[in-house]
């Protein structure tokens, strides 16, 4: 599944489920690889055949393929479609998705103009990726501000700060954290921080 998209091998699996159309395996396989080729009709298609119970990814799938047509469109996306996808994308439960679903939620959620959603995310990529922690929460951070919601962001680096192991990490977090209260309108609190 880690390897590149290729129309020989979606042929080639196609006709494997011809004959083991019980294959829910092989099946999800050739729809991530068919969502990579953009072929999201035939993706769905093989949605529908599957025979596994409801699971996180495959709700994922469904409003991935979804959100992808969408974006494909030539048109753009009106308002009250883009807000019923990105409450879709929200109500998602994350717990079942991997890692590289997640990321693809949260650029979704950027797609859609739903930085805070992609925030949201990010939060539940540092809990589950301890090493990356710093690297998600920094992206968390920047969304959070983005959709307005300077606490959060505020919180997220005074947190990182905490974590710091150089004295640059230390300046970098410290700067972010001053700059997001003081955007917040909470000047004192941004004092705080620097004392």
């Amino acid at each position: 599944a880690g390897k590149q998209p290729d129309a020989v091998w979606v042929s080639y699996a196609e006709l494997l489920l011809e004959a083991r159309p019980e294959n829910d395996e092989l099946r999800l396989t050739l729809i991530e690889q068919l969502i990579k080729l953009g072929d999201y009709p035939r993706a769905r298609r093989h949605l529908r055949e599957l025979e596994v119970d409801e699971t996180d990814s495959l709700r994922f799938y469904r409003v991935e393929l979804d959100v992808l047509e969408a974006l494909a469109s030539r048109k753009g996306i009106e308002r009250p479609k883009r807000l019923a996808l990105v409450e879709r994308l929200s109500r998602l439960s994350r717990v079942g998705l991997s890692t590289e679903l997640l990321l693809r939620q949260a650029r979704y959620a950027l797609s859609l103009s739903a930085p805070g959603l992609a925030a949201d995310v990010y939060v539940d990529l540092a809990g589950r990726e301890p090493e990356k922690s710093t690297e998600w929460l920094g992206e968390a951070a920047r969304w959070y501000l983005a959709s307005g919601q300077q606490e959060r962001a505020a919180q997220l680096y005074i947190d990182l700060l905490e974590q710091a192991e150089t004295a640059e990490q230390r300046s970098q977090w410290l700067d972010q954290a001053f700059a997001a209260l003081r955007a917040g309108d909470r000047g004192e609190a941004a004092v705080e921080v620097l004392a």
